[in-house]
């Protein structure tokens, strides 16, 4: 989590994208944002690929994580993973340089159903 300098607090970032902060973010200098991203009580590391339409809640995401668009994300996930698209994931981590597949979900708090796929 190199480079995680500015905490901002209820402010919008702008980056040529909209991401609204909320509570306490903590980010760092990021690779991709895309448009739409909301981020509440979140820590982000360096040049992590974040999609359109993404929610993150109470996240740390560390360094080379790319994330799919529509997630909904309430995770910690380790460096070089990559999370899917149109993923909802909540109460689990993610291991580093794994891959989670699109549309995987976590349904109870602290489920281990969702699998480590690694290249």
């Amino acid at each position: 989590m190199c480079g995680c300098g500015e905490i901002t607090s209820r402010h919008t970032l702008k980056t040529g994208h909209i991401l609204l902060v909320r509570r306490g973010h903590r980010l760092a200098k990021l690779h991709h944002i895309g448009e739409k991203v909301t981020a509440e009580s979140s820590t982000i590391g360096s040049n992590v690929k974040i999609g359109d339409r993404v929610k993150l809640n109470n996240v740390v995401v560390m360094d080379s994580v790319s994330i799919g668009r529509n997630a909904v994300l309430q995770i910690i996930s380790g460096v070089g993973a990559t999370i899917g698209e149109i993923c909802n994931l909540k109460d689990c981590q993610v291991g580093g340089m794994c891959m989670v597949a699109s549309g995987a979900k976590t349904v109870e708090k602290g489920e281990r159903g969702v699998s480590c796929l690694i290249d």
